[in-house]
């Protein structure tokens, strides 16, 4: 094996060690999106933002420049929980209070860019993301429900947590050959970053609250990390890969003079490659803590896809919380493309309503 390969991965499985809570990062990649969220071993043709070791098994390498920006957002409004806030506020009483305890509200937008320069040997990306998450809640004080309908002066409170990062970055895709177990070629790859992220902490009272998901509120922190990837392939039939992402983790500070670590986070996929269509599954290895009150987070994310022609794919996928924390979602989506362009859209619902889109373009040349 390959020395300095053999230092990367044991830099990558320390970095991990004992790390079970960190709040995971988004899936930017429409195709993943359409698939539910999997793709650590099936989206390859984005900027290897899910793997970074997938830029290099990109369907068309044969251009050598690639553009793909991409935008994309999606909220959980979890027991509809917008709704029973404005029912609270229109008519303060303790039962519509009391129904805002099992419910919340999580939003998740960004956008991202980046270049894809392809070699004979490695392929090498840079590229810039910026994404938000926001988690709003209610925290309850018990004193508050003997009031009767009409009552004022509640000291509950809604809780918003959020953080919003930007990465500039730059990506190295490669293979080495394995002797150990026979696995031969693997696909590889590893990211340095720089990253900005802002974490902002809202209180507000509970019959004047405002939930949309944005702020500008936070004190700013930065740092320095890297992500790691690695894809292998079995033929046509079969491809499994692994990603690690913020493998050091960039200490975030909080106005309270707290700190919160961003990272790392740790997730696996396989998939079954069939002559027109692919089966994917991936799986977060580690659970994933939101900040406040929001409960932990571990999902499971499973799609397919089907290529009608060679310029058309199809798309569906389901994206599931082990924990029982965000309530799974159906996605779907569609890729129109030619050699050189390429349109991805994914739309991501819950109960017959979409609560999420994204939409993703390959330009090269």
């Amino acid at each position: 094996m390959n020395k300095r390969l053999r230092i990367l991965v044991a830099i990558s499985l320390m970095g991990i060690t004992g790390s079970a809570y960190a709040l995971a990062p988004p899936v930017i990649d429409t195709e993943a999106m359409a698939m539910g969220g999997a793709g650590v071993s099936s989206a390859t043709d984005n900027l290897g933002n899910v793997n970074p070791a997938l830029v290099g098994s990109a369907s068309r390498s044969d251009g050598e420049f690639f553009m793909t920006p991409t935008l994309y957002y999606a909220d959980y409004n979890v027991n509809d929980f917008s709704n029973r806030l404005d029912s609270f506020k229109n008519d303060p009483n303790a039962q519509s209070l009391r129904s805002l305890d099992d419910s919340g509200i999580y939003y998740n937008w960004g956008a991202a860019f980046g270049v894809i320069l392809h070699g004979h040997l490695a392929t090498s990306t840079v590229y810039l993301n910026s994404y938000s998450q926001s988690y709003s809640k209610l925290r309850l004080v018990e004193s508050d429900l003997p009031l009767p309908s009409g009552g004022s002066g509640y000291d509950s409170i809604i809780e918003t947590v959020g953080i919003s990062i930007v990465e500039a970055g730059v990506s190295y895709t490669s293979s080495t050959s394995f002797r150990f177990a026979g696995l031969g070629d693997v696909k590889w790859g590893v990211t340095g970053k720089m990253l900005t992220g802002v974490v902002h902490q809202i209180e507000q009272p509970v019959e004047t609250a405002s939930v949309n998901g944005f702020s500008t509120e936070g004190i700013t922190s930065q740092g320095v990390t890297f992500d790691v990837g690695f894809l292998k392939e079995w033929g046509r039939d079969w491809a499994a890969g692994i990603a690690l992402k913020n493998i050091y983790p960039v200490k975030l500070s909080l106005a309270d003079g707290d700190s919160y670590r961003y990272g790392p986070h740790a997730r696996v996929g396989v998939t079954r490659i069939g002559y027109r269509h692919r089966i994917a599954v991936d799986v977060d290895l580690l659970k994933s803590k939101a900040l406040g009150i929001y409960g932990s987070t571990q999902m499971v994310s499973l799609g397919v896809d089907y290529d009608i022609g060679g310029y058309l794919k199809l798309r569906a996928g389901v994206n599931y919380d082990l924990q029982g924390t965000l309530y799974e979602t159906y996605s779907g989506g569609v890729s129109i493309n030619s050699q050189y362009f390429q349109i991805t859209l994914a739309l991501i619902g819950h109960s017959g309503s979409i609560n999420g889109l994204g939409i993703q373009s390959t330009i090269g040349f």
